[in-house]
């Protein structure tokens, strides 16, 4: 991607006050949780159960470790703690990757060593995945800064999205132990790479993203959208979109250089292999320890998905445990989860179709065929978020709407969505030309008392959304009540 990078220099990054707005929203959550554990009664006692162990001693210092960071497990975070003290040991903890829980038994072993000197283990380890958690959540809204910036050449429209992202609905997850804000980091530090044309270093990170969060495979999709953009590709793309809808047959069809051809597709090939590689890894890992080191007397597998010509344990896992899948989860009892992602679904939806009805011809031909509009390009110069180099994004945004709403626990996708820059992006412009365009009409009105009103801002609209959803999925969370 070219993103004028002469002119990057003359916006430097201004960190500190995107490091405060992180600490500080990172803080208020947990003051919420703290309170919510104190006044509102928990729907399960779960915590107490994982956090202490009858064989142990725990000293009061371990007691006060427990009662403050102890609100950062639940739900899930069951399954991450479990796993960084005793690695898999059940089958369904497989639908949970190990970057973050192994990340988690590393920190505790090597850094925090001292600290199991004057705390129980399984406090250091409480410790491990709070700081994790949290120091990822800073870098990734630094990272989103900084990609918002190399991408739009616009400091105050990435400080007002990194903002954005600091007040994400699903906050209490990107402060708990979950996999959310390490996730979101290397997401968008995987993009932050792919802007500064270094491919193979992003197609390394989204390897460690894959061994985070299964979902990382669809980021190939950048790679390939990097090959579609070469040069040869845009004269075959060229030269169909003439002949079929055009119907003009005596298109010239200009000469493809085969050896550059081939070499983006190989390029494309090796950097999918490698982001894959993590899934495949751990994949791997799972076929070894629940077929090939399990087998009855006779030899035989045990388990049912160890015999299917692709042993893939995650697919298996989902459904089995988690009835996830194609329309599984349209059943009547889950009918109110739905009304739960109504919100985040139509803000997604409304965002993709801002960015494509702004341009049709380029969403539909993916960038690929160039008519020659000197107006648009011009348009999309001076719109932020119109801008062509979204287009990846965009795609990629309407993939994960698709499979959130016919594959997943629907009432996921507001958690699922925090690694999303596109949805940051998209409420951050609501807001940006919304001012933009104020501040220009009182110019225009500033010798007259007539109202400056524009109608709603939308943009703020959302993020009163944002904060009401994220401080009622604290106290939720905090007291074991869904969504989770």
């Amino acid at each position: 991607m070219d993103l004028m990078n002469n002119n990057i220099q003359n916006n430097k990054y201004k960190l500190k006050p995107i490091i405060k707005y992180a600490i500080q929203s990172r803080l208020f959550i947990w003051i919420i949780s703290l309170l919510s554990h104190i006044f509102v009664n928990e729907h399960d006692s779960s915590a107490s159960l994982i956090l202490s162990d009858n064989s142990q001693s725990y000293s009061t210092l371990d007691q006060i470790i427990i009662y403050i960071f102890g609100v950062f497990v639940r739900w899930d975070s069951f399954f991450f703690y479990h796993i960084a003290e005793n690695g898999y040991i059940y089958e369904q903890e497989t639908a949970f990757f190990p970057f973050l829980p192994y990340m988690m038994r590393i920190l505790s072993n090597t850094i925090l060593y001292p600290l199991q000197f004057i705390l129980n283990y399984k406090c250091v380890l409480l410790i491990s995945g709070v700081l994790i958690v949290n120091l990822s959540f800073i870098l990734a809204t630094i990272t989103l800064y900084k990609l918002g910036i190399k991408i739009f050449n616009d400091e105050k429209f990435s400080k007002i999205a990194a903002i954005c992202y600091c007040l994400t609905p699903s906050g209490m997850f990107s402060t708990a132990i979950y996999t959310e804000s390490l996730f979101a980091f290397l997401t968008f530090l995987g993009m932050e790479k792919m802007v500064d044309k270094k491919y193979f270093q992003a197609a390394l990170i989204w390897m460690i993203t894959t061994l985070t969060r299964s979902n990382a495979i669809t980021y190939v999709g950048f790679f390939g959208y990097e090959m579609l953009q070469s040069s040869e590709f845009k004269k075959i793309a060229n030269y169909i979109y003439q002949l079929v809808m055009r119907k003009n047959t005596s298109s010239h069809f200009e000469t493809i250089n085969v050896k550059r051809l081939l070499k983006s597709v190989l390029k494309f090939i090796v950097y999918s292999c490698i982001v894959i590689l993590g899934l495949v890894l751990f994949q791997f890992y799972g076929y070894k320890k629940f077929c090939l080191d399990v087998k009855d007397e006779n030899g035989n597998f045990i388990r049912p998905w160890c015999e299917n010509k692709l042993p893939l344990l995650y697919s298996f896992v989902q459904i089995e445990y988690w009835n996830c899948g194609f329309m599984r989860y349209y059943t009547i009892n889950n009918i109110p989860n739905f009304f739960l992602a109504i919100p985040m679904i139509t803000i997604s939806i409304c965002g993709i179709i801002s960015y494509c009805k702004y341009d049709w011809h380029r969403m539909l031909t993916l960038g690929l065929v160039n008519i020659g509009n000197d107006k648009m390009k011009k348009l999309d110069i001076s719109r932020t978020y119109y801008s062509s180099y979204l287009l990846p994004h965009i795609i990629l945004w309407i993939f994960l709407v698709l499979y959130c709403c016919t594959s997943m626990h629907i009432q996921v996708i507001t958690r699922f969505f925090s690694s999303v820059p596109t949805l940051y992006w998209f409420v951050a412009w609501l807001i940006y030309s919304h001012n933009e365009f104020k501040i220009n009409t009182d110019k225009v009105n500033n010798n007259s008392n007539s109202s400056s009103s524009n109608g709603r801002n939308w943009g703020y609209i959302i993020l009163y959304y944002f904060i009401f959803y994220g401080i009622l999925g604290v106290v939720l969370f905090t007291a074991f009540y869904p969504p989770a």
